[in-house]
């Protein structure tokens, strides 16, 4: 791109943010069809599916439909929320190398002999 190359590392992972933020976000939709379908058990995928999107994107809006969730809807959008402020690359690597022993690797440094 404009007579650059950018590295394969950074595509690879580029990718893997947006496959971990779409599945995130249909998990989050879909839980919130389970935990909140509204009168005469009808789910409203519009407003639901703008609340997920504006809660993991950080940007503050909604339809006025929060207000209306249930505590587990609520939950939904919490956890939406905090991915999308922690971000969800971030996240998962921290769950995976959370538990396990950290190694410390210090930096290399050249020191002039001589």
């Amino acid at each position: 791109i404009f007579k650059r190359t950018i590295p394969k590392e950074i595509i690879f992972k580029s990718f893997a943010i947006m496959l971990i933020s779409v599945s995130t976000l249909i998990t989050g939709i879909l839980a919130l069809a389970y935990f909140d379908p509204t009168p005469m058990n009808r789910f409203d995928f519009l407003s639901s599916t703008f609340e997920a999107f504006s809660a993991l994107g950080t940007v503050g809006l909604s339809m006025g439909y929060t207000h209306k969730l249930t505590m587990g809807g609520k939950i939904v959008i919490i956890f939406l929320m905090y991915i999308g402020r922690v971000g969800p690359l971030t996240l998962l690597l921290g769950l995976r190398y959370g538990s396990k022993k950290k190694m410390i690797q210090y930096a290399e440094e050249n020191v002039m002999l001589g």
